[in-house]
């Protein structure tokens, strides 16, 4: 099931782990970084946050999930991933769906999906570079306190725990 180079993306990945890095880890890095950058994109995120938002809707369908219910549902997502969670909560939380978002390590920007979790959870590592790379966004900026990451910030909707030296 999935796209046509799932099943490629999934061997590559299954490679890159038996190596230290390699090409192949590099590879698949890459790729999990433009995605990130799609995601984070102010121009092309909602697109691509609407077609993950599609597919996660679709599962949690297939899943047994009633909307009527308005049950809660919990994002995880490490890495680039969480951002692509925050991305599609936006639309997933615009059909009434109570959201909240996990990050492990997550590099998250100043989405608007902020506005639609009703609790973020970042757990970093004190080693941790690539986590950090969210901050460089402008919305993550210490003056720009009107933005969604700052907003949601204040208003105690994101909670960041440290879980020690770790690394990504």
């Amino acid at each position: 099931t999935g796209r046509w180079s799932s099943s490629w993306w999934r061997l590559i990945d299954r490679a890159a782990q038996t190596r230290r890095v390699g090409f192949l880890g590099a590879l698949v890095n890459m790729r999990n970084a433009l995605q990130f950058a799609v995601s984070a994109d102010e121009r092309y995120g909602p697109m691509y946050s609407l077609g993950v938002a599609g597919v996660i809707w679709t599962r949690l369908l297939a899943a047994g999930y009633r909307p009527e219910a308005r049950r809660p549902v919990v994002l995880f997502g490490w890495s680039g991933g969480a951002q692509i969670a925050l991305g599609a909560a936006w639309y997933l939380a615009g059909v009434g769906m109570p959201l909240y978002l996990l990050s492990l390590g997550g590099v998250l920007t100043s989405d608007p999906g902020l506005d639609r979790v009703r609790k973020v959870w970042h757990l970093k590592g004190s080693r941790d570079l690539v986590q950090r790379i969210g901050r460089l966004f402008p919305g993550r900026w210490p003056g720009r306190r009107t933005s969604f990451w700052a907003r949601a910030v204040a208003e105690g909707r994101v909670s960041i725990h440290s879980m020690g030296p770790m690394r990504h």
